[in-house]
């Protein structure tokens, strides 16, 4: 009988840890090979998530309100560093409003001298907008 009720539980247990989304620093370990780069590298008061040998990345998931954060991160450790500001945004899906928002950031980049990398998000989380 404990039996019965114990295995629904602990299949219900399996799926909630795999179906998790990424963690933003899960993420930065899954790039930093792709990139060759360093994690987490010390820029006087804050952390460049990555730094390559002509970059410093940061890694944003694609929000509106994260877009700015994510350029001004990425111009700030490039200016420290003597890089180039580089920027990897998390896509959760190829939707028209993620595609829409990336072309968006794109441009904005582009007009900033800031490199735009995207990267679909492992495991993004389906519940509520994705671009909220």
């Amino acid at each position: 009988m404990k039996r019965q009720i114990l295995w629904p539980i602990v299949l219900l247990l399996l799926f909630a840890v795999h179906s998790r989304a990424e963690t933003e620093a899960a993420a930065i370990a899954r790039l930093a090979p792709k990139y060759a780069a360093r994690q987490e590298v010390v820029v006087a008061d804050a952390r460049c998530d990555l730094v390559s040998r002509d970059e410093a990345i940061e890694v944003e998931r694609l929000y509106p309100r994260k877009i700015w954060e994510a350029i001004g991160q990425a111009t700030y450790y490039a200016h420290e560093l003597r890089l180039r500001p580089a920027v990897i945004f998390l896509t959760r899906d190829n939707s028209t409003a993620t595609t829409r928002l990336l072309e968006r950031a794109k441009r904005i980049c582009t007009r900033l001298g800031v490199r735009v990398y995207a990267e679909a998000e492992l495991n993004p989380k389906v519940k509520g907008k994705p671009h909220a």
